[in-house]
């Protein structure tokens, strides 16, 4: 089974995750698992949307790599997909990802 791993890190719309989510539903379940990282204040919205999501809210942009860091190593995705990449580039300064 393939592992998916959303970056959705938006802090004023949800509508990447949505659209995103709306993706993974078209996937055949049978061969992908899906699971998205957010924003704070996006993790709620995306459980909504029936995924499992994990919030980068670490503190600092160092902390957040580290986390980013463990989760691709526990989760171990075989593709990581951006759901919205200049939204990822503003998230730079607190997400530590770029």
């Amino acid at each position: 089974m393939a592992r998916l791993l959303i970056l959705a890190l938006d802090r004023d719309s949800r509508a990447a995750a949505t659209i995103a989510a709306d993706l993974a539903r078209q996937l055949p379940r049978d061969r992908y698992t899906c699971a998205f990282i957010t924003a704070p204040e996006g993790t709620s919205h995306v459980h909504d949307l029936g995924y499992p999501a994990l919030a980068l809210d670490r503190g600092t942009a160092p902390a957040n790599r580290d986390a980013f860091g463990r989760i691709v190593s526990t989760f171990r995705p075989d593709r990581i997909l951006i759901a919205d990449e200049p939204a990822l580039r503003q998230s730079s300064d607190w997400s530590g990802l770029d």
